[in-house]
């Protein structure tokens, strides 16, 4: 486990027992890092982490603020690309271009075992760090009973999904190729190109029952983050 890791779950731990209480003003970095006797580095990432999955909110001139989350609600656990990509490139910012119920794709519907329903929930998101474009993210979610609960301000896919839609994912598969895009999609990463190589990761999630819930494609401008996997024994 890395340090972060370590002060990641010990802040997280004094939130969900109690001993940091809604609304409660946080410890600054500096002093956090007088605390646990680290740099800032390490400080930041479990923070980093903490705002991702809502335990926290930063507000600007006023500091970091605790939301308090049971422990029975905090199931999302951040993973594969997920957890890499927030915590290597924290401070993305999403904007949502589409949202609408669309017919299920077909190229999707060919790769799975799942007979797909017929029409899902599409949304595409662009995002940007420091201003300048790094992912665009088309996901499709196969159960349209949730299209009353959809919001445009989508910043965590996942997070959304598992929070406010209260799925619970069993399953999670990443597959990754690097593919080369053009027209608009080059032009986004790279204003006046006509053909740009970028990551894409295709993710297919289940939830308990086993049923495919959700696929989401990323396509990411690697020009600031790599998408790094660590092996141990």
């Amino acid at each position: 486990m890395q340090l972060y890791e370590k002060i990641y779950y010990d802040i997280y731990n004094k939130i969900v027992s109690g001993e940091y209480k809604e609304g409660d003003l946080c410890p600054s970095e500096k002093e956090l890092a007088e605390q646990y006797q680290v740099s800032k580095a390490p400080i930041r990432q479990a923070m980093n982490k903490l705002e991702t999955i809502g335990m926290i909110e930063r507000k600007r001139g006023k500091g970091t603020y605790v939301r308090r989350l049971e422990p029975s609600n905090y199931k999302m656990q951040l993973c594969g690309l997920t957890a890499n990509f927030y915590e290597a490139v924290p401070g993305m910012k999403y904007t949502t271009q589409t949202l609408d119920i669309t017919p299920t794709p077909q190229e999707i519907a060919a790769r799975v075992a799942d007979e797909l329903p017929p029409r899902c929930i599409h949304i595409e998101r662009t995002g940007y760090l420091n201003g300048k474009p790094q992912q665009i993210s088309r996901h499709y979610l196969f159960d349209i009973t949730y299209w009353d609960r959809m919001e445009t301000n989508i910043q965590t896919w996942r997070y959304f999904l598992e929070r406010n839609l209260d799925i619970v994912f069993s399953h999670t598969t990443d597959q990754l190729s690097a593919v080369n895009v053009k027209g608009e999609m080059a032009h986004f990463f790279h204003p006046g190109s006509e053909s740009e190589t970028v990551l894409l990761v295709e993710r297919f999630s289940r939830e308990r029952t086993g049923t495919l819930i959700e696929y989401s494609a990323f396509y990411m401008n690697t020009d600031n983050w790599k998408y790094t996997v660590e092996f141990g024994g």
